[in-house]
């Protein structure tokens, strides 16, 4: 069988709502601006870049400029502008490829900089309905026999890369098409799985194309499905 396919900061931050999340950094006099801490910022995948994800603000009681500077980003995914402390995408993320970002935040003291506070930063992607399931497998040498045999099907598999709140369970599903479905039935085994069997007792020995798509679980489905024969 051939397969074509048509086919901001605050200390736990997890809303996408607030456009420039925030948090304030103080200290005291001739000390450093503040303890270390952990943050989160969660970000949509496939957003364009440039979107400030937080602005992070340090101050201190004498009025000092603060500069702000990234460590640990080594393939350049963000920007922080040393004044403003605005933290910024550079590129497009895709949670497929690697799902959260740790760095560091480091707010120096610009006129003394033995003084300095670094935070971690981890930043979560959250994954969007922008992958397609695929069919795996080769199946051009399957067969199965007629006149029908009882429990005899084909396996079929497939994956979704997205994750489990829109891949989940994959949806099998032969063509409108009144021949097709008086001929063939598809019966789910579990999420990825499903078996491919005649639907009546007897067809004339052939090669027959029979077209199916497969659907992610998404409420209503977001990304293209994909639709094999």
């Amino acid at each position: 069988m051939a397969c074509e396919y048509v086919m901001g900061w605050v200390c736990v931050f997890y809303g996408l709502g607030a456009r420039n999340p925030e948090v304030l950094v103080h200290g005291e006099y001739g000390q450093r601006p503040v303890h270390g801490c952990h943050y989160e910022v969660t970000v949509r995948e496939g957003e364009e870049p440039g979107r400030v994800i937080a602005t992070i603000r340090a101050s201190d009681p004498d009025s000092n400029p603060i500069r702000y500077s990234l460590r640990g980003d080594t393939k350049k995914h963000f920007t922080i502008d040393k004044d403003s402390g605005e933290l910024r995408t550079v590129q497009s993320l895709d949670r497929e490829e690697n799902s959260t970002y740790t760095m560091e935040v480091i707010a120096v003291d610009g006129k003394n900089s033995s003084l300095s506070v670094t935070a971690v930063v981890t930043v979560h992607i959250l994954d969007v309905n922008d992958n397609s399931p695929v069919l795996v497998g080769d199946y051009s040498w399957k067969y199965l026999c007629t006149p029908r045999w009882e429990e005899q099907a084909v396996v079929l598999a497939s994956r979704d890369s997205d994750g489990p709140q829109h891949g989940g369970r994959l949806n099998f599903s032969l063509r409108s098409d009144a021949t097709v479905r008086r001929n063939w039935k598809l019966t789910p085994i579990n999420d990825t799985h499903t078996n491919l069997s005649l639907n009546t007792p007897h067809l004339p020995p052939d090669v027959y194309m029979i077209p199916f798509t497969i659907s992610d679980s998404s409420s209503p489905p977001g990304a293209p499905s994909s639709t094999c024969q």
